[in-house]
């Protein structure tokens, strides 16, 4: 087995040079997931007619459970690893990595060139394996204070009915986790590259944080207004993924009154106008 720092050595250099990725990173509970989901599919869906199908969200949780389930030999020694996840602990290195790099040259060989990655860089290990693939790197981390992730932990784990990652001493097992592997994670990518690293106020309305992510990938205000558009739009994934988020979040009333205010035979007639708009130079495989 290679060094755990290498384990994304087989995407060099073909997939290294070729795809683009937007790594999240925040404290179980900082909304990461659902806002990441939102601007993917704001972005797969700006031309109405046609969906972008270059892009990939990678929510690393499910594409463990996807390998499990495969029944492949990797998949069985992920079982332990995902037991270890159940408690609140992290997983290792090795088969996170591995599995990544299954999924991700699956993904490349289908044609998805950008990638957004949700809980794939959770160690300083892992992220050196991404420095050392010479992977086109951006981080996006969600600030968010302590006492608000415990509280979206606890509602999200009973909702689900998931009673026992609803345990105070699963969820301080989790949060000591970030705290001691995850959150230095941050620190190292400021000291690769500061400029790639985006921080995204997790507190603030969800449009906000949706804009923000937009406005790092380097669209531009007019992209990003046309495609908060349908952010306003019952029946758009990014709509439903939107409300779903609030649901758990009592704080954020004022952003679900805010969304629910808009009118929406205005925003049909804007949405029915809008162009299509071409990627923008984040986007370019060069």
């Amino acid at each position: 087995m290679p060094h755990e720092k290498h384990l994304l050595a087989s995407l060099y250099p073909d997939i290294s040079k070729n795809t683009t990725w937007w790594f999240e990173l925040g404290m179980p509970g900082s909304t990461k997931t659902s806002t990441g989901k939102v601007v993917f599919e704001l972005i797969a869906t700006r031309d109405a007619k046609h969906r972008d199908v270059s892009i990939a969200y990678l929510e690393m949780s499910k594409v463990i459970d996807a390998e499990i389930k495969s029944g492949s030999s990797l998949g069985q020694r992920l079982i332990e690893e995902n037991e270890k996840m159940q408690a609140g602990a992290l997983a290792s290195d090795a088969p996170v990595m591995e599995t990544l790099a299954k999924k991700v040259r699956k993904c490349y060989e289908s044609g998805i060139q950008t990638f957004f990655a949700d809980g794939c860089v959770r160690t300083i290990n892992q992220g050196q394996s991404v420095v050392n693939a010479q992977l086109k790197w951006n981080l996006m981390y969600f600030d968010t204070p302590e006492a608000v992730s415990l509280e979206r932990i606890r509602r999200r784990a009973i909702k689900e009915g998931r009673l026992d990652d609803a345990k105070p001493e699963t969820v301080k097992k989790r949060l000591g986790e970030y705290r001691d592997q995850t959150f230095p994670v941050l620190g190292f990518f400021q000291g690769i590259a500061a400029k790639r690293v985006h921080t995204i106020n997790a507190q603030c309305e969800f449009r906000k944080r949706v804009k923000m992510y937009l406005e790092y990938m380097g669209f531009s205000p007019e992209e990003v207004r046309v495609m908060l558009i349908n952010l306003h739009l019952e029946g758009h994934p990014a709509h439903v993924i939107m409300m779903e988020a609030l649901r758990e979040a009592p704080h954020a009333a004022h952003a679900e009154h805010s969304v629910n205010g808009h009118d929406a035979h205005q925003q049909a007639r804007i949405h029915s106008a809008a162009t299509a708009i071409p990627h923008p130079a984040a986007f370019a495989s060069s």
